[in-house]
């Protein structure tokens, strides 16, 4: 069921459905697209959250942001990995980069 929703917001669809999706389906496609887990996910949120993105749309419009700015680190079997304790210093990289007009 999950997946047909998504599968009907996405096709329809532009970034704005995709942020207003429900938590778990965003989440969902976040896992399913750039092949990360919850505790990736969580992190990523959690460090836009206290660095100022307290709104959820906008939040997630930077987590998508990170996630296709980082595709190209993905494995050969499309799992996007940052390294043992190298996923704040790229969240940092990221930030910094886009207040730059990077």
């Amino acid at each position: 069921m999950i997946k047909d929703y998504l599968s009907m917001c996405i096709s329809n669809t532009s970034i704005n459905s995709l942020i207003s999706l429900p938590d778990l389906v965003f989440n969902n496609y976040c896992r399913d697209s750039y092949r990360i887990n919850r505790g990736i996910y969580n992190t990523i949120e959690a460090w836009f959250y206290k660095n100022g993105y307290i709104d959820i749309l906008e939040r997630r419009r930077k987590i998508l942001r990170f996630l296709e700015a980082h595709k190209h680190r993905a494995e050969k079997n499309g799992k996007l990995r940052f390294g043992r304790g190298n996923l704040v210093p790229h969240l940092e990289d990221f930030e910094y980069t886009e207040v730059q007009g990077g």
